[in-house]
């Protein structure tokens, strides 16, 4: 994506924006000098609550997603983001936007490794949900469960400079929504964590979906709404290109099969015998009549 560098993200578009939509092709201006300096903690101090500590339903996917060199600007090296996900289950109640009171572990084991330095200083949350209910509306529950995420980490010293939002909504599918498990795996909690918010929405850029797997009216989705956070709550902050779904696979043509036709043998003619008359006999009589 040009015109996006490494130090651009976020806050600047924020208040440039207001409480409009930025342009969703202009480049997002950098962060203010030192703003993700104040990520750190204390030199060498250890997170109190670590990712590996989480257990149960807390227990986290974790991945990396690499960034090729010249993917945000002919001159940027390769990146890598890493991608923390946990189960819808783990963070909210079904169709609720407020974390459960279980969460809180979770947000203080990302906040804490963040100020370590043991993962990267900036952090883009993602609400994925299923695709039950109308697409405005699982767009809107994304928003608002992501807002809750920020504010959770805001509140545990990660500075607004440092933190995004996407609104996904449905649009990015891990597995088909025609069961009530594949629906389960789809609601789930993403967060995405660089150096920089640039590589975080690359990541998003990147992530490929079936069309099989996506809701038919929201297969020609584009983008998905990207939010910065202040004091007053979420404020648009343009939108992030989606990867166009995988196609369905192609049906192969029907083979026509060569039909032989069946032989059929003559039968020979079987001779049936004439019936013979029977003749009665008076009932209790011991005479046999042929």
């Amino acid at each position: 994506m040009s015109g996006l560098s490494r130090r651009a993200p976020f806050l600047a578009t924020v208040f440039a924006c207001g409480l409009t939509a930025c342009a969703s092709n202009g480049p997002i201006p950098p962060l203010p000098p030192g703003a993700m300096a104040t990520v750190q903690g204390p030199a060498g101090t250890p997170p109190a609550t670590t990712l590996s500590s989480l257990t149960g339903d807390l227990v986290p996917q974790i991945s990396t997603v690499t960034i090729p060199a010249g993917t945000l600007d002919p001159a940027s090296p390769t990146a890598q983001v890493t991608r923390v996900v946990f189960p819808e289950r783990a963070f909210f109640a079904f169709d609720q936007d407020q974390p459960l009171p279980g969460a809180a572990r979770a947000f203080d084991a990302i906040a804490g490794e963040m100020k370590a330095g043991h993962i990267g200083q900036t952090v883009t949350v993602l609400g994925h949900t299923d695709s039950i209910g109308s697409a405005a509306y699982n767009v809107d529950l994304s928003r608002r469960r992501a807002e809750a995420a920020l504010r959770a980490l805001a509140a545990r010293g990660i500075p607004t400079a440092a933190l995004s939002a996407v609104a996904i909504g449905a649009r990015q599918p891990i597995a088909s929504n025609d069961t009530d498990a594949g629906r389960a795996l789809n609601r789930r909690v993403e967060f995405l964590i660089s150096p920089s918010q640039a590589d975080n929405l690359a990541a998003i850029r990147q992530t490929h979906v079936m069309a099989g797997n996506l809701a038919t009216d929201i297969r020609d989705v584009t983008s998905a709404p990207i939010y910065g956070l202040n004091q007053n709550g979420l404020l648009p902050a343009g939108d992030v290109a989606l990867a166009a779904p995988d196609p369905l696979p192609a049906t192969a043509p029907l083979e026509a099969v060569p039909v032989r036709r069946a032989r059929v043998q003559r039968v020979r003619p079987v001779k049936l015998l004439a019936p013979q008359p029977v003749q009665s006999r008076p009932l209790g009589s011991n005479q046999t009549s042929y």
